[in-house]
């Protein structure tokens, strides 16, 4: 008697990072292909121009500082969307919507970790050792040495695959970066931030705690745009308290629109790559790309000075006594 599996003989083996899944259907390949066709790259950069003109508006309830949140968010989402793609295109290129619906969060920074160091991932486009520069010159595989742009001019391979080589590596530097995931994620949940950036500034003291007003100000930061929120950092030795620490941030929104037409002709590569891999209709795989090499870096050049400052509002020297009853004493009756 043959098992009822065997009447959906289609199954792909797949792992996440190193998490093992198989998934079966009747149709995998038919689906897979509908899936990544479906992909809407676009989308990100199409966010960007929607808001961009929002970030000179300041006559209307402080727009332009809400616009920049919105922005920043918008980056976020679409780094954690472009590497997760990736890094399906990597492991599960015949189940790419099985490789995301069960990814993690951690997944996506360990798997970046481990191409940042050149380390080994578990792939199926044949890479021992992977490095943004194998990854890309994978996907780019099937663009021709030269390529005539819209322009009529002519774009050396080479300028393409180093300019996404560049731009992955800092793209993954700005994922990575731990107040990133706390900032997005605490836009994400509960709006818990105060939109708009700092001002810091140093000035001699006339005595200790006193500033001399005859000195000038030095300001080190001053920004419209960033954002403020509190987090909560586990006390040494506790696994129940936690002290306060404001984090303060500034960034200039007018660079992300630019950063996103990077990731997002990323994305578009990777879509490309896959159809044309799956035998799809190769007149809907579009590569894009960039014709000159600053291009790629110009985006990431441009930086806000003092860009962060985190402040302890509280010292705790010692672990607190109170336990985990006393807490849930509190509620009790």
């Amino acid at each position: 008697m043959s098992s009822q599996n065997e009447r959906y003989a289609a199954h792909v083996r797949f792992v996440v990072d190193d998490r093992p899944f198989c998934v079966w259907d009747d149709d995998l390949a038919k689906k897979n292909l509908s899936f990544i066709r479906g992909l809407k790259p676009d989308y990100f950069s199409y966010l960007a121009e929607s808001i961009r003109t929002d970030l000179s508006d300041e006559e209307h309830g402080g727009y332009h500082v809400l616009a920049a949140i919105a922005l920043r968010s918008v980056y976020v989402h679409a780094l954690e969307s472009a590497f997760a793609t990736t890094f399906a295109m990597m492991q599960a290129p015949q189940c790419i919507f099985g490789w995301l619906a069960k990814y993690e969060i951690s997944n996506v920074s360990t798997l970046i970790g481990k191409v940042q160091s050149g380390g080994e991932i578990r792939n199926r486009l044949g890479l021992k050792q992977c490095t943004w520069r194998g990854i890309v010159e994978k996907a780019l595989a099937r663009l021709p040495e030269s390529i005539v742009n819209s322009e009529q001019q002519v774009v050396l391979k080479e300028t393409v695959v180093s300019g996404f080589s560049s731009a992955l590596q800092r793209m993954a530097d700005d994922y990575l970066e731990e107040s990133t995931s706390t900032e997005y994620n605490a836009i994400k949940h509960g709006f818990r931030i105060s939109p708009g950036g700092f001002a810091f500034g140093v000035q001699l003291e006339s005595s200790p705690g006193n500033p001399d007003e005859a000195q000038p100000m030095t300001v080190l930061a001053n920004s419209k745009f960033g954002s403020s929120g509190y987090t909560l950092h586990k006390i040494a030795g506790s696994k129940l308290h936690y002290s306060v620490e404001l984090q303060t941030r500034n960034w200039e929104p007018g660079i992300l629109p630019q950063k996103l037409a990077v990731v997002s002709a990323w994305m578009s590569n990777v879509q490309a790559m896959l159809i044309y891999a799956l035998g799809g209709e190769t007149a809907k795989a579009q590569f894009k790309f960039f014709s000159r090499a600053e291009e790629y870096r110009a985006p990431w050049n441009v930086s806000s000075q003092f860009p962060r400052l985190n402040m302890k509002t509280c010292q705790i020297d010692s672990t607190p006594a109170i336990t985990a009853d006393q807490i849930l004493a509190t509620y009790r009756d």
